[in-house]
């Protein structure tokens, strides 16, 4: 029997919003929420926990005494049963926890337009239950004033096949509803009419794409559902696209009806989405993980002179603190003091639109989630250190994330941590959440890079010195006017000549001027040829990039200043 008052109360709720608690959590070893979906993933995926037990049984029987050592011979039978039964567990290991994963999320179905939805739950035994509303006040008719398009059913998933890493394919089977579709009643004014459950009432398989999934992979039929749901906005009268690389929730995907799921945890007072850096630096070694019971955490990266450190922080919405919507001023140094712990100085901080003009729109975004930007000083002297971070509230979680340089720093320096801040994205696995990187930071310069079109994803490369006007020494060198300098600086030539250079695997690359509504952050290899390709011209050489080497001469950062 359908609670109707119930239901027409919750209709008037907020399809997306979801609350917090406020249980404290505690330290722990990396704990595991996230299904092991081959043989690799299924090791990776168990954690420090099964690491820590298999380190514990090695001790244990390296302490063991000589006589007590296991024989090499045939186990008893209840032990060879025992060992059967394991390895039976083991086969289906995969498959349960993917049940397990599925009944940790809530899922909806709907388009943001329209107040209808798709809402369904799955358990561990694959039982599915879930309903559908769709409210049209202005369907009236004889005896009611509006209508509510309805129905509540259940189903069963089954015989769940791998197709990839982080996607599956199941069965979707037994639909049955508590009402008949296609009958309808009136009750105080209001027309039920009993329909099909949309998004399942077609097709008898569903795709399952678990957190952390590429979206590259994805069909683009599902992201149409998702995308300008989830991972978009608007900003200054601009749409800003902002679509993460890996999906930070659990998906479902109808290919017969081309219908897209997406979810959001059951439990509100874990965190089960993580901020990573899209981008890397080489030299980067990660000092601090802690990962905490209720899925916050602390990162800290730090390169090995201690010149540039990142730090990486998720925390609950402590009581009373600063509210992110009416108090952003307060929020912003909120989570600079829990970022640093220190004094702030000369502590500023860009929260709305007001702030606009002084910062491009990316700097507002992490996958169309509003964030906020700010900038303060630690320290003193040759101590002083700079910060520059980003931080948000999503779901009841606190994310900041900061960069801090020494002021003797010189490759991070300037629009290298601007970009770095914009190309954070949120994912559902966490052994990303470092920003360590194997390639180890070598010789950096600037200079007019072009495709070499003699070799293949490589750049020609001409290297060139940035003079600024106050720079006494090199203006002196290089004998320029200071007063004929073009907006206080001057490219000089070096005396190097003309090579071509190849990129690191990992090779980062920023520019500034990205295509249309696109978000700065990231750039493919592909996309910084094309790019460079695009900008050619017969004036200049190329486009004028700082480029950072790794220890092998290959580039491993790269990026375009900001030129007046």
């Amino acid at each position: 029997m359908i609670n109707k008052k119930l239901l027409c109360s919750a209709l008037s709720l907020a399809l997306l919003v979801t609350g917090c608690g406020s249980a404290a959590s505690s330290t722990t070893a990396a704990d595991r929420n996230i299904p092991a979906d081959t043989a690799a993933a299924a090791e990776a995926s168990s954690g420090a926990e099964e690491s820590s037990a298999a380190e514990s049984s090695a001790a244990e029987q390296s302490e063991a005494p000589a006589d007590e050592a296991v024989a090499d011979v045939p186990g008893t039978p209840e032990e060879e049963t025992a060992s059967a039964a394991e390895q039976a567990v083991e086969e289906v290991a995969p498959e349960a926890a993917l049940m397990e994963t599925l009944s940790q999320w809530s899922f909806i179905f709907t388009s943001g337009v329209g107040a209808w939805q798709t809402s369904l739950d799955i358990g561990k035994d694959g039982t599915l239950t879930g309903e559908f509303t769709d409210q049209n006040a202005g369907e009236s008719g004889e005896g009611y004033d509006g209508t509510l398009w309805i129905c509540q059913f259940t189903g069963r998933i089954s015989n769940p096949e791998q197709t990839g890493p982080d996607t599956w394919k199941v069965s979707f089977t037994d639909l049955k509803y508590n009402q008949p579709s296609g009958t309808e009643e009136i009750e105080d004014r209001l027309r039920y009419a009993y329909t099909d459950a949309y998004g399942l009432e077609t097709g008898g398989a569903l795709e399952i794409y678990l957190p952390g999934a590429a979206v590259e992979n994805l069909p683009e039929a599902y992201m149409s559902w998702i995308s300008p749901l989830l991972f978009s906005g608007y900003f200054q009268d601009s749409f800003i696209d902002d679509v993460p690389d890996e999906l930070p929730f659990c998906g479902i995907y109808n290919p017969e009806g081309e219908y897209g799921f997406f979810s959001v945890p059951k439990d509100e007072t874990r965190n089960m989405k993580f901020l990573v850096n899209r981008g890397s630096f080489p030299g980067m070694k990660n000092q601090t993980l802690e990962m905490n019971e209720d899925g916050t955490y602390l990162c800290e990266d730090m390169d090995e002179g201690g010149l540039h450190l990142v730090r990486n922080l998720c925390f609950r919405v402590p009581e009373n603190f600063p509210s992110m919507y009416s108090d952003p001023e307060d929020f912003c140094r909120a989570c600079a003091e829990k970022l640093t712990g220190g004094d702030l100085d000369e502590f500023y901080c860009y929260t709305s639109t007001k702030d606009a003009s002084t910062l491009n729109n990316y700097m507002y975004f992490v996958d169309g989630n509003m964030t906020y930007y700010a900038i303060w000083d630690e320290g003193s002297n040759e101590d002083t250190r700079s910060w520059t971070a980003k931080m948000l509230e999503n779901d009841g979680f606190v994310y900041v994330y900061g960069i801090s340089l020494s002021e003797y720093d010189e490759s991070m320096a300037g629009e290298a941590r601007s970009f770095l801040l914009s190309s954070l994205s949120f994912t559902g696995k966490k052994d990303r959440i470092s920003m360590a990187s194997d390639s180890e930071e070598g010789e950096s310069f600037t200079a007019w890079l072009s495709r070499d079109p003699a070799a293949k994803n490589s750049i020609r490369c001409e290297e060139a010195i940035w003079v600024s006007s106050g720079d006494e020494e090199a203006v002196k060198e290089y004998g320029l006017d200071p007063a004929q300098m073009y907006d206080d600086y001057a490219i000089v030539p070096s005396n190097k000549a003309p090579y071509t250079l190849s990129f690191a695997d990992d090779a980062t690359c920023y520019v500034q001027l990205p295509e249309e509504n696109a978000v700065k952050r990231q750039r493919s290899l592909d996309e910084l040829l094309a790019y460079l390709d695009a900008h050619a011209s017969e004036e200049v050489p190329g486009v004028f990039m700082k480029v950072i080497l790794n220890k092998d001469g290959k580039a491993a950062f790269v990026y375009e200043p900001y030129r007046p």
